[in-house]
């Protein structure tokens, strides 16, 4: 599970609107002018899918991997936090990930 949420998470959802959101616009890149939007609309299109994942782990489990908190909660939350911070998290759509998420952060 950390290596899905760094690598699969994080190349879809987090990395791509970090660096869309915040990065390209104190340091554009190859010639960039600033954000791409096509890209931050990937983005938020697979937030959902993920989104799901996440909620489904946390129906069936007390923690993302298991019964003990874990490496992967860990990764998963620092991932959605970036994600949390631009304000792109649908959260109304995932109850199940929400409350997995408040839990987390109150640790």
């Amino acid at each position: 599970l950390v290596a899905w949420f760094d690598d699969r998470f994080g190349r879809d959802i987090s990395k791509r609107l970090l660096m869309e959101k915040n990065i390209k616009r104190y340091l554009p890149l190859n010639g960039s002018n600033g954000p791409d939007s096509s890209a931050i609309r990937q983005a938020k299109s697979m937030i959902h899918h993920h989104f799901d994942y996440i909620g489904w782990l946390a129906d069936r489990r007390n923690w993302l991997a298991g019964d003990h908190f874990s490496l992967a909660d860990i990764t998963a939350a620092a991932h959605i936090s970036v994600v949390d911070y631009f304000g792109d998290v649908p959260w109304e759509s995932h109850p199940s990930a929400r409350e997995w998420y408040a839990r987390v952060k109150s640790r």
